[in-house]
């Protein structure tokens, strides 16, 4: 599978540079273009209408790196982003990722780091594409999953417990992945396509726990590395892994640790 990706940057050396002195060849990414600032970038994608990967810049003429993640997660939300900033200001890692930008690297950028991330999303996408491949290719019945091929039809019985393990397993995986947005339990039963009623009380059955407290527990472990490795504020913690209420965020914490985030932080500190 071939990845496409754009690059975008105002200054052509910077975009000139990523592309070619990369061998992106080797890990399966071609780059479909460059472009110089959002709304070039808009044209791009929209030209060649099938672009994976976008790695931008923030501060760009015309329409910045934001006012582009803006645009594309609303219009193109499979597209993977990923944000260059000279900034160092939660600001924008903050607004970044609200806007389902999925890494936000400093300037000067290192080479090694940025081709690690941008394969981590390939990998990404080509397992979301795995996933949608086999859902539409199997119908689930009460015992038996019937497999559509483009050369020959066959069928695989399976146990009951066989196809709730997969089913939840795909679940898991795509939880595991958008956690730290609005996700809801509706969304995820669409990705396996069972009903939310049924997906709710399969997945408190092979989980041990209801959608909500496997999500929060998913924050709050994130929540916890961030307040002992990063300077950022509890609230600025609160919002990045997925809490819209900072009253709430603290409750849940307390709730999973019997810590507030300041008594877990100070006491992460003194270790």
């Amino acid at each position: 599978m071939i990845f496409k990706m754009l690059i975008v940057d105002d200054e052509p050396i910077i975009c000139r540079g990523l592309r070619d002195t990369i061998p992106w060849e080797k890990y399966n990414i071609e780059v479909v273009d460059i472009a110089h600032d959002g709304q070039d970038a808009i044209l791009k994608v929209q030209n060649h209408g099938n672009v994976d990967l976008v790695i931008t810049d923030v501060r760009m003429p015309n329409m910045d790196g934001l006012q582009l993640a803006a645009f594309i997660h609303q219009h193109y939300p499979t597209i993977r982003m990923i944000m260059v900033s000279g900034y160092d200001e939660f600001s924008y890692a903050q607004k970044a990722i609200q806007l389902g930008v999925k890494d936000y690297l400093l300037k000067p950028v290192n080479i090694e780091e940025l081709v690690s991330r941008v394969v981590k999303l390939t990998q990404e996408i080509g397992n979301e594409q795995k996933l949608t491949d086999m859902i539409s290719h199997l119908d689930l019945k009460e015992n038996v999953i019937i497999v559509h091929s483009s050369t020959s039809i066959g069928q695989l019985n399976l146990k009951n417990n066989d196809k709730t393990d997969w089913l939840i397993g795909k679940a898991e995986e795509y939880i595991k992945e958008y956690y730290k947005s609005n996700i809801r339990a509706h969304e995820v039963a669409d990705i396996i396509n069972i009903s939310p009623n049924y997906f709710s009380s399969l997945f408190n059955q092979q989980t041990g726990k209801s959608f909500n407290e496997y999500i929060n527990d998913l924050r709050i472990e994130e929540a916890k590395k961030l307040l002992s490795e990063t300077p950022f504020k509890v609230h600025e913690i609160a919002e990045l892994v997925g809490f819209k209420e900072y009253k709430y965020f603290v409750k849940v914490f307390k709730e999973f640790t019997n810590l507030t985030p300041m008594t877990y932080r100070k006491l992460m500190m003194t270790k």
